[in-house]
């Protein structure tokens, strides 16, 4: 009897003593600000990387269109380009700042599981369109002449995967594709590039937004 009458005091001490408590309710408190503060830092840094491969998806958007718009294709004169929807030179131009874009670019949905090989590659088919609907490229113009300055300006939708992080830095956006995972929200990045029309030897300016 006196153990069962020793062992319940002590199980009363241990519930009534509050050493700690004070710590633990801080901690408590303090957790959801410090968690917040470490996904801002992760997203922060994956935001300055991305912008980094914007800059170069413009410089080499730039270097597409000297390469492109001096072209005398079928619906596009020489130093010409549409300004429709449907036009090649401007695809091409397009194309090469998605495929920069490639690295940033949220991959497909898992399209299965057997033949790995070929489904690698369908997967990497289906992250480039990924980049295509996720990049924009506007030229200042659509008539050039010789060693006119070409400015090609990329647009990327750069889907934050962060949490939390992702809802304080960007804007949601319901994603229409069925190849990319739902609504997201996302940070859109720009950046300039330059470059003589016919004259890429000649110089090259980068500017960033």
């Amino acid at each position: 009897m006196g153990c069962k009458f020793k062992s319940s005091d002590t199980l009363r001490s241990f519930c009534r003593d509050e050493t700690g408590a004070t710590h633990v309710m801080e901690f408590v408190l303090t957790f959801p600000f410090l968690l917040t503060i470490i996904a801002l830092v992760c997203q922060i840094a994956l935001l300055v990387h991305a912008q980094i491969l914007v800059q170069y998806a413009a410089f080499n958007a730039a270097r597409s269109a000297i390469v492109w718009i001096p072209a005398d294709l079928d619906r596009e004169r020489r130093n010409r380009i549409s300004t429709g929807s449907r036009s090649t030179k401007r695809e091409h131009i397009r194309d090469a700042a998605a495929i920069s874009c490639l690295p940033i670019t949220p991959k497909a949905r898992s399209i299965g599981s057997a033949g790995l090989s070929k489904i690698a590659f369908l997967e990497e088919r289906l992250r480039l369109k990924n980049a295509r609907e996720l990049t924009s490229v506007t030229l200042e113009k659509s008539k050039f002449k010789e060693d006119d300055p070409i400015t090609v300006t990329v647009e990327h939708e750069y889907v934050l995967r962060v949490p939390i992080a992702g809802r304080i830095l960007g804007k949601y956006k319901g994603i229409t594709s069925t190849l990319l995972l739902g609504s997201s929200f996302v940070k859109p990045l720009k950046a300039h590039a330059t470059l003589l029309n016919q004259g890429g030897d000649h110089g090259c300016e980068t500017h960033i937004d």
